[in-house]
């Protein structure tokens, strides 16, 4: 231990000590470059001026101390008092120095001195390092500290062990293994240095451990899981099961499955091996457990990667470990995808901003044009936020009030796109009555079998019918029709309605054929309900003006009420029973399949958009998970339609 002065306890046993980033001996406050001054004496005490206590491990003890030589503070590591005599320790102590000094590498503290003190203690300094251990980190990230959750992010966790497991695989190409990682091992430093601590237990190659047997079956109490001499060699929680059984069983593999356990610690934020007791630890770790940190800790959200990399590491056969080298390939790889998912979330947020900005200009623009193009505008920053990251509530809320919210007005490529549909419905209603007016014709020779009273009408008549049928197929070829224009063929149709009346009156087929061309100008022009209620005053016109000409005595009377009876008397023709009959009924069959066809198109069109409604929202609910905060899609209107009231209506 060189710089954290958190004991090496274990974070799910008991709560480290964990400094502040306000405390002197983490905040690196360090002075400026004096090149001046200092001593060259050898002399111990001359030379090393002894300040702070840093922390104790198993075998030593660690304080900051100045080296007035170099004019620098190093960490001294001595070893305790109560293993000072023994020259197994002292040999253990000087190996740990020179195994640390001589892996050069960055993630390892260089060893600067190793020696004796005046009153014979063993030391050796290094580099002081100012920061946290992985330990202390992990467990203020237990606890949601706020100051380091914001720090220390599960990225910058994984960049920091991916580097532990680069300086592992640097010792293990060197013939060395650690065996005693854990989190406390792990020094994060303020400037992001990444410093694997504690050599002390490091096996050599071509070596046994010097520890006698008979020495390592004691068991370290719960609490105080520092790894000493007469100990276990290694922390309860992250040794292998080969270095409990036995320590002469250890490789470099054992070190892979303390970087698994440590991994999986880092990604749940909970130990591997769980136990209220050391035995209870040891008993998992040989029996085996849940090596997956997501079953662990389903609200961490692990990714699969992370699950498969924990369940590898920590296998209970070492072969079937990938060594140190393959698990920092793998995090390397899991933190480049990670990267891209952060910069596609960034473009994503951007993105989803921009959507909502063009959103709120289109609601209070006042000009169509200008309204659709920056709606246009947020549907396109939309889609592309959502193509960058699904799952971006910020963009799926906008999308939903995109389709769900329809703008005040029209956009104009829409109106145009509504208009067409008007023309063709228009086309449609053109035909079907210059058909149906060319269906009178069919009258005509009936009504000379009956004898003809008034011959100027009657061909007044059959002109206006067959002038209708003409006008109305052909203005419905052109290629588009005005408003005006189908106003007056409108017109023309109710003056057609009206003139029937000279044949029967205005109670008999009046009422019939006027509603008839009321209901097939109201389907076929749905799309611009404005006409509406002129439609309904024109019927109610073609059915009235007849009557008002005979109350002002301009037309013959065609129905009296004799002895209580209707009697019809037609100034047109001589009326019989089997010719009127078969005029009649052909009549209604023509005014009634004209409706049915008209009615059946506008119904399957309307069946066929209510479908499609429902299916566009049944598809935006399923790119939104949860629904709870977002605006829904309207619902169908339950007030009976222009259609269902028509219906209605022919049905009464």
């Amino acid at each position: 231990m060189t710089g954290d002065p958190s004991r090496a306890t274990h974070a799910r046993r008991a709560a480290p000590y964990r400094p502040t980033f306000d405390d002197p001996t983490v905040v690196s406050n360090v002075g400026h470059v004096d090149p001046h001054g200092g001593t060259l004496s050898d002399d111990f005490a001359v030379r090393y001026e002894p300040r702070d206590s840093l922390g104790e491990g198993g075998m030593g003890t660690v304080q900051l101390c100045h080296d007035r030589r170099v004019g620098r503070d190093v960490a001294m590591k001595l070893v305790r008092a109560e293993y000072g005599g023994s020259p197994q320790m002292r040999e253990r102590f000087f190996r740990e120095a020179r195994v640390q000094g001589q892996l050069e590498h960055p993630s390892i503290v260089p060893v600067y001195d190793i020696g004796e003190g005046p009153k014979g203690e063993a030391y050796f300094t290094m580099r002081r390092v100012k920061g946290l251990t992985l330990e202390a980190v992990l467990f203020g990230l237990q606890q949601g500290d706020p100051e380091i959750s914001s720090r220390y992010s599960r990225r910058r966790l994984l960049t920091a062990f991916s580097n532990v497991c680069l300086t592992i695989a640097y010792a293990h190409s060197r013939g060395v293994v650690h065996r005693d990682l854990k989190p406390a091992n792990i020094m994060l430093g303020d400037f992001g240095e990444v410093i694997v601590l504690d050599w002390g237990l490091a096996k050599l190659p071509g070596t046994e451990d010097s520890t006698p047997a008979s020495q390592r079956v004691s068991l370290p109490d719960l609490h105080g899981l520092t790894t000493r001499a007469g100990s276990v060699l290694g922390t309860p929680g992250y040794m292998p099961p080969e270095q409990i059984r036995g320590a002469e069983r250890v490789d470099a593999k054992a070190d892979v499955y303390a970087l698994g356990a440590i991994l999986f610690e880092i990604a749940s934020l909970e130990p591997m091996h769980n136990g209220e007791t050391v035995d209870d630890i040891f008993t998992s770790t040989l029996m085996g457990t849940q090596g997956r940190p997501s079953a662990r800790a389903p609200h961490r959200n692990v990714p699969p990667e992370l699950d498969e990399l924990c369940i590898k590491a920590t296998t209970s056969d070492p072969a079937q470990r990938p060594s140190a080298r393959a698990v920092h390939e793998a995090i390397e790889r899991l933190l480049d995808g990670s990267r891209d998912t952060e910069a596609r979330q960034g473009l994503a947020a951007e993105r989803a901003a921009m959507a909502q900005v063009a959103l709120a200009h289109s609601n209070v623009e006042n000009n169509a044009g200008e309204a659709a193009k920056h709606r246009a505008r947020a549907m396109r920053e939309v889609t592309t936020a959502l193509a960058l990251d699904p799952s971006h509530q910020g963009a799926t809320s906008t999308l939903v009030n995109l389709l769900a919210v329809p703008p005040k007005q029209l956009p104009p490529d829409a109106q145009r796109e509504v208009e067409a549909v008007e023309q063709t419905d228009l086309k449609h209603r053109l035909r079907s009555l210059g058909y149906g007016h060319l269906g009178w014709l069919l009258l005509v020779p009936l009504l000379f079998t009956q004898g003809v009273r008034s011959h100027v009408f009657l061909v007044v008549l059959i002109a206006l019918a067959f002038g209708l049928s003409v006008t109305n197929l052909v203005v419905s070829r052109r290629k588009k029709i005005s408003r005006e224009l189908s106003t007056a063929l409108c017109c023309g149709d109710y003056l057609g309605v009206a003139a029937v009346s000279a044949l029967l009156g205005s109670w008999v087929m009046v009422p019939v054929l006027a509603l008839a061309v009321m209901t097939m100008h109201m389907l076929h022009t749905r799309v611009r309900g404005g006409n509406h209620t002129r439609m309904l005053i024109g019927a109610f016109a073609a059915m009235l003006f007849p009557l008002v000409l005979e109350w002002l005595g301009l037309f013959p009377q065609v129905a009296r009420f004799e002895s209580g009876e209707l009697a019809l008397r037609s100034w047109l023709a001589e009326l019989t029973l089997i010719p009127t009959t078969v005029g009649v009924v052909l009549c209604h069959t023509i005014v009634v399949l004209m409706v049915f066809g008209a009615l059946s198109r506008t119904m399957d069109a309307y069946a066929r958009a209510e479908r499609n409604l429902l299916l566009h929202a049944w598809q935006l609910r399923q790119l939104i998970p949860d629904q709870d905060d977002l605006p829904t899609m309207p619902t169908l209107d339950t007030r009976p339609s222009v259609q269902e009231r028509v219906i209605g209506a022919i049905a009464g």
